[in-house]
């Protein structure tokens, strides 16, 4: 990322970020368009840096950049991730369910198939923000079609099925009620997504990995393993009041049976601390445990030496729109 020379640089104005960067636009409806945008992404990196300079709690400045007019998915090229690291590791906040980019929660009841739910719904939302188009994709055909498909199991089959077979719509291949495995009925049932590959999120830093998960996170939602020392935990978490505003953390991580439940990570954000006068970060994950007691969606600290070991794995996939009705 460039060094800016001097701490005004950092709040410079439109215009002079206009001929810092040599910017040209097309037609004033345009210039307005990413002057708005530019507005927002100025705020933030000031309200990050007066957060800095008073409590050096964020650990790094951040500043403006050549791409700061633009929409955070427009930092992307279509199917691979080519992006700025700099820029994705510094950006203040990033939410994906914002421009309708993540599918509703889904519930995998008492099945150990949240490897599979997981995969699902990040191959949803990068299929909405490579193709833009958000497809609802059935987990019943993974669960039904994969060998040991109702039973515990690791993300990367997930995906490695998928990249094979392709997604079939939801409702060309619903989910059953009760959620039970049943025959694989892939069978003229046309693939809606194909995914070319899955990748790992590459962490060189395995001391502090949130960073480099944050640039992952920022390019798009990334699935993830959650390590408790006890899901009761995090069950008793969603009996809280206010819970849409707790940050949940798990003090002993380390202590206990260490139980692992994959999940969706889809944003990053932080937010006041009512009780010290702070900020707290946190990571918006997405469950699938359905929507009551405020575990469709929760939060997770952030920035507070790996909660969970959030960061220290993750994987994502890279996919290609097909035409298709899946039914």
């Amino acid at each position: 990322m460039e060094q800016l020379e001097d701490t005004e640089s950092y709040y410079m104005t439109f215009e002079q970020w206009v001929k810092k960067y040599d910017k040209h636009y097309d037609t004033e409806e345009v210039r307005d368009s990413r002057r708005n945008i530019w507005a927002e992404q100025s705020l933030k990196v000031k309200l990050h840096n007066l957060e800095y300079d008073t409590s050096k709690e964020t650990g790094y400045r951040i500043q403006l950049t050549r791409w700061s007019d633009q929409e955070q998915a427009a930092l992307l090229t279509a199917g691979d991730d080519v992006f700025d690291e700099d820029l994705l590791r510094n950006l203040p906040s990033v939410d994906w369910r914002v421009g309708n980019h993540v599918t509703e929660v889904k519930n995998q009841e008492e099945n150990p198939v949240c490897w599979i739910f997981s995969a699902v719904s990040a191959v949803e939302s990068h299929n909405k923000i490579l193709n833009n188009e958000l497809v609802v994709l059935s987990v019943q055909q993974l669960v039904d079609c994969i060998n040991g498909g109702d039973q515990a199991g690791q993300v990367y089959q997930a995906f490695n099925y998928m990249v094979e077979h392709g997604c079939i719509r939801e409702e060309g291949y619903p989910q059953t009620s009760p959620f039970v495995r049943g025959p694989c009925q892939t069978a003229k049932r046309e693939v809606a997504v194909e995914v070319l590959r899955w990748k790992s999120v590459d962490i060189s830093n395995h001391r502090n990995p949130e960073p480099e998960f944050q640039a992952a996170v920022t390019a798009g939602p990334v699935v993830t393993t959650l390590v408790f020392s006890s899901l009761d935990k995090l069950r008793d978490f969603s009996s809280m009041d206010n819970n849409e505003e707790n940050i949940f953390s798990d003090p002993d991580p380390h202590n206990g049976n260490n139980v692992a439940h994959a999940v969706l990570v889809v944003g990053f954000g932080s937010q006041p601390n009512r009780r010290n006068d702070g900020i707290d970060h946190y990571w918006i994950v997405k469950n699938s445990w359905g929507t009551e007691d405020h575990l469709g969606f929760f939060k997770i600290a952030k920035d507070r030496g790996n909660q969970c070991q959030i960061a220290s794995y993750g994987m994502y996939p890279v996919v290609r729109s097909t035409v298709g009705t899946g039914v």
